[in-house]
């Protein structure tokens, strides 16, 4: 597995064809709503903005996702069953066989429902720090994910399956067509 750190602030979840519309820490972002618009000045403020473990940002014409709380180091994993996959999200464990251990046992009534509902009209996702800029790409330190364009629930849970293993998981789960 690959994970993702940040420097400190949260990871973004950013269509890769929109990225080039994020500033980062670096520069003062353009949000399509007022709304988003508080007492920022960059688009990594806004991102630092999102308090709990996920949350939506406008970026030019699309959402991205934001992983918030505390740093933690994150990865993608596929899934079987009704969600496409999920981002693990490590509060600690002993290692990574520990992580796919635990990522092996989670029951399935872990989560309890949607936390955000989330259009991604793009295939192509990275998830990176959101300190970076997308005028100044750092290409060595992401995950390239790619989904199917639709809406999706973004379903979080606190996993602690043993004493040393506690993670953060957020599962995107595609809606069908007739529960948008």
């Amino acid at each position: 597995m690959k994970w993702i750190t940040s420097a400190g602030g949260p990871l973004l979840f950013i269509a890769e064809s929109n990225f080039a519309q994020w500033g980062g820490c670096l520069a003062l972002g353009a949000p399509s709503r007022e709304e988003d618009r508080t007492d920022v000045s960059t688009d990594y403020d806004r991102a630092c903005n999102v308090r709990e473990y996920v949350g939506l940002i406008q970026v030019g014409t699309q959402h991205a996702l934001v992983l918030g709380g505390e740093p933690m180091s994150t990865t993608w994993v596929r899934t079987d069953g009704e969600a496409v996959g999920m981002f693990v999200r490590w509060i600690y464990a002993e290692d990574d066989a520990a992580v796919e251990l635990a990522l092996a046992q989670i029951p399935s009534t872990i989560f309890k429902g949607a936390t955000v509902r989330a259009t991604l009209q793009s295939k192509e996702y990275w998830l990176l720090d959101s300190a970076i800029d997308g005028a100044w790409p750092d290409f060595s330190d992401f995950v390239k994910v790619v989904l199917a364009p639709g809406d999706y629930d973004v379903e979080t849970a606190v996993y602690s399956p043993n004493p040393e293993t506690c993670l953060v998981l957020n599962r995107l789960v595609l809606l069908e067509e007739g529960k948008r």
